[in-house]
């Protein structure tokens, strides 16, 4: 069973967790006020898809990294403590978007240099570049 939370949302699609709108509020601050893009064609949904992009920044560093991706993304809707170690890295890879911007497009930018170094070593103390599950379902209605 996918272990829920009230500061996460799971995307059954893509199997990531994404962080609220009203924890990043309670614990970074207000995104519109930080987030600011004065062409942005539709501000009102602008904290929403920042809070997306730094999210996937994340996840998408872990399904290259990881030895098995699946097995990864599947530890981490099934363990409390990795549930949380993820939220603390998701936070920090928000911030680091906020504060840096989007540098996946920088000539030069090595992948590493793309997501948050704190929120790399959380995952990587908790060991989620190594974690080989077997038997996981295919079905995510079933995991």
């Amino acid at each position: 069973m996918i272990l829920q939370d009230n500061d996460l949302i799971f995307d059954k699609e893509t199997l990531r967790y994404y962080l609220t709108e009203e924890y990043v509020f309670n614990t970074i601050g207000d995104l519109s006020v930080i987030a600011i893009d004065e062409f942005d064609p539709n501000p009102s949904s602008l904290p929403e898809r920042v809070i997306k992009r730094a999210c996937d920044m994340l996840y998408d560093f872990i399904e290259i990294e990881s030895i098995d991706s699946i097995s990864s993304l599947y530890f981490l809707t099934h363990s409390k403590k990795a549930l949380n170690c993820l939220k603390r890295a998701l936070c920090l890879q928000l911030e680091y978007l906020c504060q840096v911007g989007d540098t996946a497009n920088s000539v030069g930018m090595k992948r590493k240099d793309r997501v948050h170094n704190g929120a790399v070593d959380l995952l990587a103390k908790l060991g989620i570049f190594n974690v080989r599950i077997n038997g996981i379902p295919k079905n995510v209605e079933n995991w």
